[in-house]
């Protein structure tokens, strides 16, 4: 057999295991068209998952867009909020998920080998006052609380 040959059976077949992961700050998705416009961006940059900011949506809850699903937190007025957007695979690995508040929401996957967390947030601007900053760092430590704990799934 020449050098750098291979007999059949001892080929070895390439498995992709990588996920396309992005974020965007969409400003809102309040208006007309524009959750369907994210669908399909993310349909065309061939996503797995989409982290999304300022979606301005009220309270938590998670909706099925054909074959994708979202998941959000957001507050008591149309201001903030996040979310995050799974295609139909990753969206089978969903094992929880958590709003902590309208800027950050959590979302635990089941993975082999390891199961893989997601923290969406969405940070105060560098003008805020120091208590809205030190409250989003504080709820930073408890999303992170939320994914060490082996009892959530």
């Amino acid at each position: 057999m020449a050098p750098g040959r291979y007999p059949a059976s001892a080929r070895k077949t390439k498995t992709d295991n990588t996920s396309k992961i992005a974020t965007w700050n969409v400003r809102t998705l309040q208006q007309k068209g524009k959750l369907e416009n994210v669908v399909k961006e993310m349909e065309r940059m061939k996503l797995n998952i989409l982290g999304l900011a300022e979606v301005r949506r009220k309270g938590a809850g998670s909706m099925k867009l054909g074959r994708k699903t979202l998941i959000y937190s957001g507050g008591h007025t149309h201001e903030r909020g996040v979310g995050i957007l799974f295609d139909v695979t990753t969206a089978k690995s969903l094992g929880s998920w958590c709003p902590i508040s309208d800027r950050i929401v959590i979302a635990k996957l089941i993975a082999k080998p390891l199961n893989l967390g997601i923290i969406q947030l969405y940070a105060p601007i560098s003008d805020s006052e120091d208590v809205e900053v030190e409250n989003f760092y504080e709820e930073i430590e408890k999303a992170k609380g939320y994914l060490k704990n082996p009892r959530t799934p």
